[in-house]
């Protein structure tokens, strides 16, 4: 009797080869293993036991290959940081996911659209309702301004109209004059004669007093 060969028909099954049962006879799988790919089964007549004219006693054939079923996946959205901050791109990172490959498509550098793609790889299967692809938009990338008031320049000693300069003039004792006030500008030597010729006018005028007291 023909053994009973089940090929493989779907992924992820193996084929069977299954010997049947006769007496005086013994089946023997010689090529492949019963599983996949070709086949070959032989009949060999036991002692006391004759073969019948026009039997057969070789069988062969091809179980298949066979195949693991795709591995269902769900890829994952990328995690965003939208640009917030001046002179600071925005940033994409792409997740690890089993049997699935991110590509970023745009937005790259940070700025702008962005979009990311997901592709799934051999072996694997996308998963019912299952998404591929994710988009946005960064935003403009600003640079940052200058902090506080442009500073202006201040006119210099070259510059400044003394017609309209209202800045105090300092004195030899560091004070400036108040309004009606003159100046002290004389000098220690000019104080001391003004002090002596006093002194020698009130001693001639002494002694011209006792003068004329003596010749009266």
């Amino acid at each position: 009797m023909a053994p009973e060969a089940s090929p493989i028909d779907e992924c992820g099954e193996y084929g069977e080869i299954r010997l049947p049962q006769t007496e005086g006879i013994t089946y023997e799988i010689v090529e492949g293993d019963g599983k996949q790919g070709p086949w070959k089964v032989i009949a060999t007549i036991q002692d006391g036991y004759t073969l019948t004219d026009g039997a057969t006693t070789e069988w062969s054939g091809d179980l298949g290959t066979h195949t693991p079923c795709p591995v269902p996946v769900t890829p994952v959205a990328p995690v965003v940081v939208d640009l917030v901050q001046c002179e600071t791109p925005g940033s994409l990172t792409l997740p690890i996911t089993e049997g699935v490959l991110y590509d970023v498509v745009r937005g790259i550098s940070g700025q702008g659209p962005w979009s990311v793609v997901a592709t799934v790889l051999d072996g694997f299967v996308l998963a019912d309702g299952a998404r591929t692809s994710w988009s946005g938009d960064f935003g403009e990338l600003r640079e940052c301004g200058v902090a506080g008031e442009e500073e202006t320049k201040e006119d210099g000693p070259a510059d400044r109209d003394e017609s309209t300069d209202t800045t105090p003039h300092k004195t030899h004792g560091g004070v400036a004059p108040r309004d009606g006030v003159l100046p002290n500008t004389g000098s220690p030597q000019a104080l001391y004669g003004a002090g002596l010729l006093g002194l020698l006018l009130l001693l001639g005028g002494t002694l011209l007093v006792r003068r004329r007291s003596t010749m009266s």
